[in-house]
């Protein structure tokens, strides 16, 4: 049987989505008229028209899928408008850069106006300040929208007629609508376009042999490394005897810990200093060097300074009486982990390098400044491995060296690499990267084979999307006044506060298929926009702080605290977490999986803390009290942010734990009055806690 299109249905999709053209159907035959180009349909064959010369065409037999063939078409007209926004169309481009230039001078000013705010509250401490600042900063994103509209109002006109060209919406926040030709005048606003054919692959074409380098790029500079150096040694000459002879007593554990960090950190940067690269051959002459850009030098530095604050951080914890295990054990694996890194970095950007040398010969120098010289490169082999990494293997396929393609003189030696015909191998999992770093960049399409019974009913679930969205935010900003104000049982606003994220996390994960958790792609196809929903997420996450919040400064502290050790509750979190973001993988298409996991993820983590807390203690039992013993105490000290009065006491089951207090009753604490522990246990197996006066119930 003869293939043919069904021009019909190709008509309905185009119509559908691109009713500014002008498209007629006749009996057997699907003309697309544009300002410069035509694009001709009949059941057998495609045909592409530019400026009156056949551009493209193609037939059953080369595209015989429906979605394919309106892909081609569809990519087409995107192509050619995007060709007329960038380069055709004088007046869309001047009214773009029009607003462009108003809308950085707006926020030029705004910036600084939110600095002068910024800096009354740092020097005052004025609330008033800090409340300017926060509108400041909230209506700049108006104030932007509102000069752009403004400039698209004044440029965005036909030069014939003087009339404003269409926007998208008709308010004070649109944007342009783009058009090729006034819909008043109906005069042209396009140039005609410069489409080129399309090129011809020559596999016989040889490529032009690169010429010599005479001038060698120099090595990267050395100061980064003296820099960190200079700091790391005025760092130990201030604190080394801080620990060594100590004013006040410090544990001996804590002395240990702060000495070996101290000792480490001076090595590391030392060796940036010491392990310098050895000089290459001077009679050789290369014609491809391969060095670290700068970015890697900056970040170096960024990593390690980053990692030199935490050590500051760790050294004045240890300084300070109690130790804290947990706390130390985290900052001191975090200052040395970030230390190492940014130290291989600064020494990566001073040695790292590759030459290629006009008699083939390579020599590699790797991050410690160690030579790996190759007599013919031409007997090597390529394998490029994700994030654009080439290896570089011998005879036997062992692996020499390993460079990237982010280094400086990367396009020169990939064009070695082909001149000299080396063979090259692609892993698996840098084709599939590959693949979808070509999906990404592609224009996204709508394609039928994505249609599910969830598409037919888009409006609906966007209005329940925003039903659940609403709920979050309701519940999330009433507990605290049904508590405070309306007087309900602590058991009934925690479980209100336990079910808010629930109906918005089952939302998304059961209509996973239609939604988009981030940003929708910029070259997304009004047929691909229109089946999908965008769920609101930064405003889901500031709900999210709202909750995350009211657990960490109000009911944590007013109400019960958890006992739970540091690990058992982190497992807790993890399971939270984990359960919720597998669900959310396994349920969305493969083609948003990552997307879907990611933004699960971090809705899991922000909720997981409020959902375990609001849980356990919805469903803890009757309060029991005894006397409370204390074992230890904790002042707040002003000099430390978000310092607290802690007491720690002594439970019915003989296990220790840390509650946080005021002052009254930390003071109550220190002058040995009596104190009651309140405590009820939760019928998920938690007991939550709170220390009060023996008169309070």
């Amino acid at each position: 049987m003869k293939k043919t299109y069904n021009i019909k249905e190709i008509y309905e999709r185009i119509k559908s989505n691109y009713n500014q053209y002008d498209i007629k159907l006749l009996s057997d035959l699907l003309i697309i008229n544009l300002l410069h180009a035509k694009i001709e349909i009949n059941c057998e064959e495609v045909k592409i028209y530019v400026n009156g010369k056949l551009y493209d065409s193609f037939n059953c037999d080369e595209v015989e899928n429906i979605d394919d063939v309106y892909e081609l078409i569809e990519a087409f007209l995107l192509q050619v408008e995007q060709e007329g926004m960038e380069n055709g169309n004088e007046t869309y481009i001047n009214a773009n850069l029009k607003a462009n230039i108003w809308t950085r001078y707006s926020l030029i000013i705004l910036s600084i106006i939110s600095i002068v705010f910024a800096l009354g509250f740092i020097t005052t401490e004025n609330l008033i300040f800090a409340i300017a600042f926060l509108v400041c900063t909230f209506i700049s994103v108006l104030t932007t929208k509102y000069v752009r509209n403004k400039a698209y109002r004044k440029y965005w006109v036909c030069p014939k007629c003087e009339k404003s060209l269409p926007l998208e919406k008709e308010n004070k926040f649109s944007e342009m609508k783009y058009v090729s030709k006034c819909p008043y005048c109906h005069s042209a606003l396009e140039k005609a376009p410069e489409f080129e054919s399309l090129p011809i692959e020559d596999d016989e074409l040889e490529i032009e042999e690169l010429k010599p380098i005479y001038d060698i790029p120099k090595a990267g500079k050395r100061w980064p490394c003296f820099v960190i150096t200079c700091l790391s040694t005025i760092f130990s000459l201030i604190f080394l005897p801080m620990f060594i002879w100590p004013d006040e007593p410090i544990e001996f554990s804590a002395i240990i810990i702060a000495v070996a960090l101290i000792f480490i950190m001076m090595i590391l940067s030392l060796s940036s200093v010491f392990l310098s690269k050895k000089e290459i051959e001077q009679h050789k002459i290369p014609v491809v060097v391969m060095r670290e850009s700068k970015l890697v030098m900056y970040v170096g530095l960024v990593m390690w300074v980053i990692g030199f604050v935490v050590t500051f951080m760790d050294i004045a914890t240890l300084s300070v009486p109690p130790f804290d295990v947990g706390l130390t054990i985290v900052l001191t694996f975090t200052a040395i982990l970030l230390m190492i890194l940014g130290v291989w970095m600064l020494l990566a950007y001073r040695n790292t390098a590759m030459y290629v040398f006009t008699d083939n010969s390579i020599t590699y120098v790797n991050f410690l400044g160690q030579l790996k010289n190759i007599k013919d490169g031409r007997e090597c082999s390529v394998l490029v491995k994700m994030n654009g990494a080439i290896c570089l293997l011998d005879k036997n396929l062992k692996k020499l060296f390993q460079v990237e393609t982010n280094m400086t003189g990367a396009t020169e030696f990939l064009q070695w690499i082909e001149n000299k015909n080396l063979n090259i191998e692609v892993t698996s999992n840098a084709e599939k990267q590959l693949n979808s770093v070509g999906e990404t960049q592609a224009t996204a399409q709508w394609r039928n084979e994505y249609h599910t019974p969830l598409h037919e009913h888009i409006k609906e679930i966007k209005i329940l999307m925003w039903c659940s969205v609403i709920f979050f935010l309701i519940a999330n900003i009433t507990i605290l006044p049904l508590f405070l104000i309306a007087r309900v049982k602590v058991g009934i606003v925690m479980a209100i506060a336990a079910i808010a994220p629930f109906p918005l996390m089952l939302f998304c994960i059961i209509f996973a298929p239609v939604l988009i958790f981030w940003e929708r792609p910029k070259n997304a196809t009004a047929e691909w926009n229109s089946m999908n929903i965008k769920i609101p997420t930064g405003f889901i996450l500031l709900i999210g702080i709202i909750y995350i919040g009211q657990y960490e400064y109000f009911w944590r502290r007013w109400t019960l605290q958890e006992t739970d050790s540091v690990l058992f509750w982190f497992f807790k979190l993890s399971v939270i977490i984990s359960v919720f973001t597998i669900i959310m993988v396994l349920r969305a298409p493969k083609r948003m999986k990552t997307e879907a996991g990611i933004f699960m993820g971090i809705m899991s983590l922000i909720f997981s803390m409020g959902i375990n807390y609001y849980v356990n203690t919805a469903l803890c039992g009757p309060a029991y009290h005894y006397t409370a013993v204390i074992v230890d105490s904790h002042e707040k000290r002003t000099d430390i942010k978000d310092d607290d009065y802690k007491l720690t006491v002594l439970l019915d089951n003989n296990k220790e734990t840390d509650l946080f207090v005021f002052e009254e009753v930390y003071e109550m604490a220190i002058n040995g009055e009596p104190l009651e522990i309140c405590q009820r246990k939760s019928k998920l197996g938690e007991i939550m806690v709170s220390i009060h006066k023996p008169s309070e119930k």
